[in-house]
């Protein structure tokens, strides 16, 4: 589910991530698949949240994602990365490191404690939107549908290659 909610073309991210959707120009917001690879890019835009300007700066924002379950999120002087460990069919683990340009004077430093404070916050959005997510995929009522062509194409991509890894994982 985190790789899912991960790659959904930021379709979550103005409802859940308000911080964060204030800095992203979602209407030229781009995801791009490669064989085994997708990429998510946005605009950046200036905002009134300081928090979310002050430390997700540059031109673009840029998400990457390699199969089964590495991403790399960055922007200008920051970049974090975040690998899923499966522990059962419906729960992981997470691991996150952030990685910064400049941390040599005091201004350096506390901007990349502000980001990790932030990504941080982003994270714990993730993790409550992913559960109940988890919860709904378990429920009488959860039927699939079809993916947005537009925006759910990495989703797609991932369903795919982990149903035929999967698939490989039981023949003989």
């Amino acid at each position: 589910m985190f790789v899912d909610n991960y790659l959904d073309g930021g379709y979550h991210v103005n409802s859940v991530h308000p911080t964060l959707g204030s800095v992203l120009r979602y209407s030229d917001y781009r995801t791009e698949c490669f064989e085994h690879t997708s990429l998510q890019s946005s605009p950046l835009k200036a905002s009134e949240d300081t928090s979310a300007s002050a430390t997700r700066t540059g031109d673009r924002a840029r998400y990457g994602w390699a199969f089964p379950n590495v991403m790399v999120n960055s922007y200008a002087g920051v970049m974090d990365t975040n690998v899923v460990f499966p522990i059962a069919p419906d729960r992981c683990r997470v691991v996150i490191d952030f990685y910064f340009a400049d941390l040599e004077s005091e201004r350096a430093r506390a901007l990349a404690r502000e980001s990790v404070e932030l990504g941080h916050r982003i994270q714990l959005e993730d993790v409550g939107i992913c559960e109940d997510v988890q919860r709904g995929l378990g429920s009488r009522s959860y039927s699939t549908g079809r993916f947005a062509v537009r925006r759910e194409g990495a989703v797609y991509q991932f369903q795919r290659l982990l149903a035929s890894r999967l698939q490989a994982s039981r023949s003989p």
